[in-house]
């Protein structure tokens, strides 16, 4: 190529993309610049290096985890770094000693640059180099530019290649590496884990190879999908990731028809993944780990051990691009199906969110210096459609306005004039006296009429709830000064909304019957969603009755006609649910966000939850399987939120407040089965003792907690049934944790009175489960007095006002048991929930008035909560001195830890010295001890010493490790004070 050639090649400015340890993602102009590229031609290029215009670039998984996470392993962004290692492009400028190269030459790159001294390079297995630096591997920048230099020797030709084939040679070499390694040979059966790039090129290489069978498995259907495409006679296995692995490797080989895999190649690096794996192969057969996955995993050991399963991995590759070259270029290999997606260099962020989304269908996306419209107009149309939909959607909604307000004009200008239509005014007086105004403004809500029929459930229901709310109230006046939660719930909206609806809909076919016709075609769901979809939701409810029989469409009935027939039915008339109805409403749900699906699915699940409860009313579905149980539960706990999420999008602010817009039809139609799915769950954790399935049934609630702000009584259990979960010491510390998660997200996305009752629900429940210490619930109360701390730093002012109810509470207790002491007075004050009531509020006053803990603080007394310390401070102390006996000592050093944990975070003097030498001075030090055989006290565990430790050797040098502990400890809290030298002189 000629000087000139160059120079207009190189007429656009060299950009590259760009990312940082803060995740983000952007393009700008990068070396080597376009100015000296132009004047040097190459001379000043170091020897052996050409200059590459970049064609195409594809974006690996690891370029996307580096953006998203900053690190792989030991490999982290540390600085501005450009991402990308698999690109072709043209040479446009050579050092003059590169001679198998010249301008022009179409090449391939291979990132990787050696030493060529080492033993790893010199034995050729040099993707071993010690010195390796491999592009776009952090600090080496990558190749997403439009220009670079690079060694020659790294740039292979590839004649008349495609730029894009050239491009996936990089990948092409880490599958050929694998199967070279692996030894994959003719008629071996061959399992590949992961449909992603580099599972679907293996794939290629073991077509090519001629393994028999093939089995390939992922999690996601559409990639298993292109498998199939590019590979009809590979076998292709959906992922359930609620089997075992042991469940699994038994599915895979039933799918290879009963033909045990002789190599497996796993391509993702996830750990159930090469479980799977590992369970799947033959006897002495090989699982070959080509992807890359956490630092430390957990493999069954004795499972590779008993079968003799050879287990080796792979780094990166070396010597293969020679070999890729020639498969490609015959058309061994065809690596160009498997680009879905591509995209300019300038619209790089574009195509990593393409990359990173599963949803978006994308295996490779490619950078490229041509514009593809032919592949953007679709998307471009499909845009269109949807903002012609929604301004449709919001021309039904103005016509819909205007025709009430043109009624309410009406009914005002005759307002003392009587109403002709009232269909509904037999039915009761109610609706006598109200204005159009009035009844409007009242939510579409039915009154109840009264009866003569003897009370539903329901009312019992209502009668118990007032008496469970009497005794509540009445004791929590001992425990607090506020009610937790109002009784007294907001209205849930419109409940006749489906027929308003339903007759919106009728009038808009006979007035605009073009419009109608195109909302059938384009946007059925919209017609269909409350008339059909949730016809019978309100009776999920167990708060509302429907007051009318709900209408449902020809089409409705018809489908529930065809459900029925589907499902057995057993002689009481419930439907038992079956695998095959899961599998139905699994892909309804997950993909194509089904409202049916969700409803019926609510209703299984309830059921599932009330399958021992007795007295229950009865219930539509019956199951009788324990897998599908399981299986059912599952789907309802990971599927419901991602479709309420779907239908009710909720949108946080920066301070964490979740908007919803609760106003909606949609939201008060999904309300009743909303709720219905809630006191399931609810109900389901009170029963629960299966710990993986009790964190998964708390991980569910997270998503469900915007919905829940609008019902205060839904709201009250749930949050009782997630303290009681967290402040269980029998409980599984990851599910406590999960628990403590759901309080806290609560916390912070709830307004202010809601926030105020979660403070105080958590601080009873930490009191409760406190009640019980020992050797084995003392981690579980630390934990949960740790945990909680948090929660008062979220709202400081609510914060402040809890703290203050709380700790003059235990003021009160204290001054009760010094002015009217009775016999047994002392032991409220005296007691396991007494001390780690005082030790929780120094927990959460250290965390929050700390500065070196909280860097916006300047100095302690700028927290909210610092006026709590003094009152605090002297609680303490007063308890500490309220029985001054040596049985008692034990509870001294609990709450003078507590007070030297206060002063050392807020930097506040508090006098501990005099307290402890007292215990120093005291006969139980001075005196000579009893001889004694008993072993050590355990003070972690201890209020009070046993009557027989009393004057014995065990007990006084327990005493004296406790003191020279705590003596040490406050006195190097002001070791660098200036005034450290009168605190500590008198008393040493």
């Amino acid at each position: 190529m000629s000087s000139t050639t160059t120079i207009e090649t190189i007429s656009k400015p060299n950009i590259g993309v760009f990312t940082n340890p803060e995740h983000k993602l952007w393009v700008e102009e990068t070396g080597p610049k376009t100015d000296d590229l132009k004047a040097k031609k190459g001379d000043d290029l170091p020897h052996g290096w050409v200059t590459v215009a970049i064609k195409s670039t594809g974006i690996c998984g690891s370029d996307v985890h580096f953006w998203r996470h900053g690190a792989i392993g030991p490999m982290i962004v540390q600085d501005n770094h450009i991402l990308g290692h698999e690109s072709a492009g043209v040479v446009i400028a050579t050092h003059p000693s590169v001679t198998h190269l010249q301008s022009g030459d179409r090449v391939a790159i291979e990132p990787g640059l050696i030493c060529n001294d080492c033993e790893q390079c010199l034995s050729g297995r040099y993707n071993g180099c010690e010195k390796m630096q491999f592009l776009s591997t952090p600090p080496v920048d990558g190749l997403l530019r439009r220009y670079v230099n690079h060694p020659a020797r790294w740039c292979h030709k590839i004649g008349d290649m495609s730029f894009e084939n050239g491009a996936l040679l990089e990948p092409l070499s880490v599958a050929l590496a694998g199967m070279e390694r692996s030894g994959v040979a003719l008629g071996d059966c061959v399992l590949i884990c992961g449909a992603g790039p580099i599972g679907l090129i293996t794939l290629l290489c073991c077509q090519a190879a001629g393994a028999c069978p093939i089995v390939i498995t992922d999690v996601d259907e559409g990639r298993l999908q292109v498998a199939s495409k590019i590979c009809p006679r590979a076998k292709t296995y959906k992922v359930d990731t609620s089997l075992s692995p042991p469940e699994a490797g038994a599915a895979i080989v039933k799918m290879a028809g009963d033909v045990k895999p002789a190599v497996a190649l796993e391509c993702t690096g996830v750990e159930s993944s090469v479980a799977n794996a590992i369970y799947s192969v033959k006897f002495g057969g090989k699982v070959f780990v080509i992807g890359v996955g956490k630092p430390q995993m957990s493999l069954p050991f004795m499972q590779l051990s008993t079968q003799e399963i050879d287990l080796q991995f792979q780094y990166r590759y070396s010597n293969t691009w020679p070999r890729a070259i020639r498969l490609v270029r015959d058309g061994v290999i065809d690596m160009g199906q498997l680009v879905t997606h591509r995209f300019d260099l300038e619209d790089a962020v574009k195509a990593f969110e393409a990359a990173g989304d599963v949803k978006s269908g994308a295996i490779k996306a490619k950078k490229a210096t041509k514009k593809f419209e032919k592949n953007r107009l679709k998307d471009t149309l499909e845009k269109r459609k949807e903002v012609a939909k929604i301004k449709q959607r919001a021309q039904v909604k103005a016509k819909k306005k205007a025709r009430n307000a043109k009624d309410n004009a009406i009914v005002h200008s005759d307002e003392n004039k009587p109403v002709v239509q009232q269909p509904r005014k037999a039915a009761g007086s109610t609706f006598a006296d109200m204005s159009v105004d009035q009844f409007f403004q009242g939510g579409f809500q039915l009154p109840e009429l009264k009866t003569k029929s003897k009370p539903h459930s329901q009312t019992g229901k209502r009668k118990r709830d007032a008496e469970n709310a009497s005794a509540e109230e009445s004791a929590s006046s001992s425990e607090a000064d506020a009610q937790l939660f109002s009784e007294e719930e907001a209205p849930d909206g419109d409940e006749n909304g489906t027929d308003n609806h339903q007759e919106d809909l009728d009038a808009l076919a006979e007035k605009d019957p073009d419009f109608y016709k195109y909302l059938q075609e384009n946007d059925a769901e919209l017609l269909a969603f409350e008339g059909g979809d949730l016809a019978e939701a309100h009776q999920l409810s167990d708060d509302q009755k429907p007051k009318k029989k709900q209408r449902k469409s020809k089409e409705t009935i018809a489908e529930d006609a065809d459900v029925l027939m589907e499902d057995a039915e057993d002689p009481s008339g419930q439907i038992d649910v079956t695998m095959a109805m899961i599998s139905k409403w699994k892909p309804a749900m997950a993909e194509q966000h089904s409202l049916r699906a969700m409803r019926q699915v609510v209703l299984a699940f309830r059921s599932a939850a009330y399958v021992n409860a007795s007295g229950e009313k009865e219930l539509k579905y019956a199951i009788s399987s324990p897998d599908v149980y399981h299986q059912l539960l599952v789907l309802a706990l990971e599927h419901v939120p991602t479709v309420l999420q779907h239908h009710l999008p909720t949108k946080e602010s920066m301070a964490g407040k979740v908007r919803i817009a609760t106003d909606s039809k949609k939201f008060r139609t999904l309300t009743p089965l909303l709720k219905s799915h809630l006191a399931a769950v609810l109900h389901l954790l009170e029963n629960l003792s299966d710990a993986p399935t009790l964190k998964k049934t708390l991980e569910s609630l997270a998503p469900l907690l915007p919905y829940v702000l609008s019902f205060k009584k839904v709201l009250k259990s749930l949050v009782k049934s997630t303290v009681d979960i967290w402040s269980d010491s029998a409980t599984s510390d990851s599910a406590r944790i999960t628990a403590f998660l759901v309080i806290r997200r609560l916390a912070v996305i709830s307004d202010a009175s809601i926030r105020e009752a979660v403070l105080r629900t958590t601080y009873q429940g930490l009191v409760k489960g406190s009640r019980v210490t020992n050797l084995h619930t003392l981690p579980a109360i630390n934990l949960m007095k740790n945990s909680a701390a948090e929660l008062w730093g979220i709202d400081p002012a609510i914060g402040y006002t809890t703290g203050f109810v709380y700790i003059r509470q235990l003021a009160v207790h204290l001054r009760t048991s010094i002015t009217q002491p009775t016999k047994d007075s002392y032991k409220q004050i005296y007691n396991w929930q007494y001390v780690h009531s005082l030790d929780f509020w120094s927990r959460v006053l250290s965390t929050h008035c700390s500065p070196s803990a909280n860097p916006s603080l300047k100095h302690a007394s700028d927290s909210p909560l610092h006026p709590l310390l003094y009152p605090l401070v002297q609680i303490t102390l007063g308890a500490l001195r309220l029985i001054p006996t040596p049985t008692y000592y034990p509870l001294r050093f609990h709450l003078t830890r507590s007070l030297l944990r206060l002063s050392r975070a807020t930097t506040t003097y508090i006098p501990l010295a005099p307290s402890l030498l007292e215990v120093l001075s005291s006969p139980e030090m001075t005196k000579p001890p009893k001889a004694s055989t008993l072993k050590p006290l355990a003070f972690a565990t201890a209020l009070r010493a046993p009557k027989p430790y009393l004057r014995t050797r065990a007990y006084q040098d327990g005493l004296g490790e406790q003191l020279v502990e705590l003596l040490a400890a406050s006195f190097a809290a002001w070791a660098t004070h200036v005034a450290f030298p009168e605190l500590a002189l008198p008393p040493l």
